[in-house]
């Protein structure tokens, strides 16, 4: 099978890379050029949601246990790295049956690394993945694109930070981002975050964050995405309706009856 094939036809293999954290400000993802060669040349519709499972007995970690604080420091990177393979730092779940799930359109690894997948920091907090880690990557043909995403603030600094740039979610958001998981939660960058080379998202280049903001970006939860397909995934494009709800903390337990 010719590598890329994978990710577009129902295989029993799907194609495997290994992740390297990059500083970009997106949410797209960037693969192997021989792949984006294979990609272009069958033309799925993009965004293209990727579905990543780990390609060891370990489960992805789902919410990294990096500090927010710390997301985009290199030095943070390469530790997590030297951390694979020591029990103390083993995937804590088993393998999941549902994948995580990424956006790409259209962008080759800066690295022109045949084998690599090039994650943004941030996104690799969200959907438990540090450098070096192994994925088995698909790809979602048939995901739908969604209509109608209704989202909320993860955290109450997340929802101030909301308020303040509310504009930027409006303007920015279905630039930043393709593709969301219901239940999941993803970054966003206010002021814009950092486009590719040639100033589109999801496109090749764009290695740092020269022009990009200079904040944190904050994390937003889908609630609800509709329609949605396998895996409660779906594609985001220019005029996909956002709906976004104020933070609300969560209740506190019950006290245990006596």
């Amino acid at each position: 099978m010719e590598a890329g094939e994978g990710l577009i036809e129902a295989r029993a293999h799907a194609l495997e890379l290994v992740v390297r954290v990059t500083g970009d400000q997106t949410c797209y993802v960037a693969l192997p050029s021989r792949v984006v060669g294979v990609l272009n040349a069958a033309a799925p519709r993009l965004p293209l949601p990727l579905a990543l499972t780990p390609a060891d007995s370990g489960g992805l970690r789902r919410r990294s246990s990096l500090s927010r604080d710390t997301a985009g420091d290199p030095v943070v990177a390469a530790q997590s790295s030297a951390n694979r393979g020591d029990p103390r730092h083993a995937h804590p779940r088993a393998a999941q049956a549902a994948p995580a799930f990424v956006a790409w359109a259209g962008a080759a690894c800066v690295s022109r690394s045949e084998t690599e997948l090039e994650v943004p920091m941030a996104v690799a907090e969200c959907v438990g993945l540090v450098d070096g880690d192994a994925c088995r990557v698909a790809g979602r043909v048939d995901a739908p694109f969604a209509d109608v995403v209704e989202l909320a603030p993860e955290s109450e600094r997340d929802w101030l930070e909301l308020l303040e740039c509310a504009e930027d979610v409006e303007a920015n958001l279905l630039t930043q981002c393709g593709c969301v998981v219901e239940g999941a939660p993803f970054p966003f960058w206010p002021g814009g975050g950092s486009a590719g080379q040639n100033g589109r998202f999801g496109s090749a280049g764009g290695g740092d964050t020269a022009g990009g903001s200079k904040r944190a970006p904050l994390r937003l939860v889908p609630t609800s995405v509709s329609p949605r397909g396998a895996g409660a995934v779906a594609r985001l494009r220019l005029d996909t309706e956002l709906r976004v709800a104020p933070w609300r903390p969560t209740p506190a337990p019950a006290a245990p009856a006596r």
